[in-house]
């Protein structure tokens, strides 16, 4: 079994209820979910009028190999009805995959770790809920290092706890 960490993020519609069925689908295309972060509200990166985003990290095991879990995450978004526009544009659902058994993995489709995940308030503030003794497996560097870092948080805030099975 591999362990990753996806982060889910959506700033359109019923936003919780969207987190929820991504997660039902990827337990159904054999990720179980092991540890699930706060929901976290933050503004969109581009600090403009989008609706605000919900986000949350997922730690999860899977037998499923890297380009296998990418296609699953894009199978996801395209069901859920994600239609691919301009980046950091609004939304129904985002699934990444930010790490994967805490190695490097670089392909034309994939880089693993996330590359920018590390300067995302949305992403590391959530995974350091739920991982907090990650080590940034290229820069040696905590999520602590990271969170001391970040330019701009978003007006990041937990605003609950997704009840999940």
């Amino acid at each position: 079994m591999h362990k990753v960490i996806l982060s889910i993020g959506t700033n359109l519609g019923d936003k919780l209820k969207n987190i929820y069925t991504s997660l039902l689908l990827l337990e159904k295309k054999l990720v179980q979910i092991e540890k699930i972060s706060s929901v976290y509200r933050t503004k969109s990166l581009l600090l403009d009028d989008q609706p605000d985003y919900f986000n949350i990290v997922v730690e999860a095991e899977t037998k499923l190999f890297q380009i296998e879990l990418l296609d699953v995450c894009k199978e996801i978004e395209k069901k859920m009805g994600r239609t691919h526009t301009e980046r950091w544009m609004p939304r129904i659902i985002d699934v990444d995959i930010i790490d994967f058994n805490r190695k490097v993995f670089i392909t034309d489709e994939l880089i693993i770790p996330h590359l920018q995940f590390h300067k995302r308030s949305f992403v590391v503030y959530p995974m350091k809920e739920i991982c907090p003794d990650y080590i940034h497996p290229v820069s040696k560097k905590s999520l602590e290092y990271f969170i001391k870092k970040i330019e701009c948080d978003l007006a990041i805030k937990r605003v609950g706890v997704l009840k999940w099975p």
